[in-house]
């Protein structure tokens, strides 16, 4: 491998390495592990995971991006708390006394826990 990488003239690499890289590109593109470890023919998930894939700085920072885009989106569904989310069917009386009619409107969170609670 060494005499390849020279004639490249690229940074010698040997094919452990390789299979270090591959492990680790693998599960970033979304590999399932244990297709990884038998594709390796690892007999334990435990020595694909731990030994041959590793946390690159990009993939830690793609999670860092995806967690605080997921926490933005979660703050912003509590700020409109109050928003309307659902239909609930209430029996009225109003229209014509004594024979009861549905009718539905919006309720918010707080209303919701209020009915499931009563």
């Amino acid at each position: 491998m060494y005499k390849l990488c020279d004639k490249a003239g690229v940074k010698r690499v040997c094919v452990h390495a390789l299979r270090h890289a591959y492990a680790t590109r693998a599960i970033e593109s979304g590999m399932q592990p244990k297709i990884l470890q038998k594709l390796l023919g690892h007999a334990s998930i435990k020595t694909t995971m731990d030994r041959y894939v590793h946390v690159t700085d990009e993939s830690m920072e793609d999670a860092v991006r995806c967690f605080e885009k997921r926490q933005k989106e979660n703050m912003e569904l509590s700020d409109r708390s109050g928003t309307e989310i659902g239909t609930v069917s209430v029996q009225t009386e109003a229209e014509n006394p004594g024979v009861p009619s549905r009718q539905s409107r919006e309720v918010s969170r707080s209303e919701d826990r209020s009915i499931k609670e009563t």
